[in-house]
């Protein structure tokens, strides 16, 4: 495969090596979005009146595994 950036060593044919690799890919998501929000947030927060920054998107719905 030439268009691979991070090729993750592992046992493609075992549902349970599938599985520990995605949820780890899902929780690196789900704490990159969590970390984002605190970003916006703060950045919102010390934003000046009327200024460019947009609310946070609403994560609250969302369930960390």
């Amino acid at each position: 495969p030439d268009h691979i950036q991070y090729p993750i060593p592992g046992n493609d044919d075992a549902i349970r090596s599938i599985k520990l690799i995605i949820s780890r890919i899902a929780d690196a998501c789900l704490e990159g979005a969590h970390l984002r929000t605190q970003r916006e947030e703060t950045e919102f927060a010390s934003a000046p009146a009327g200024g460019g920054a947009k609310p946070s998107a609403n994560l609250a719905g969302v369930a960390a595994s």
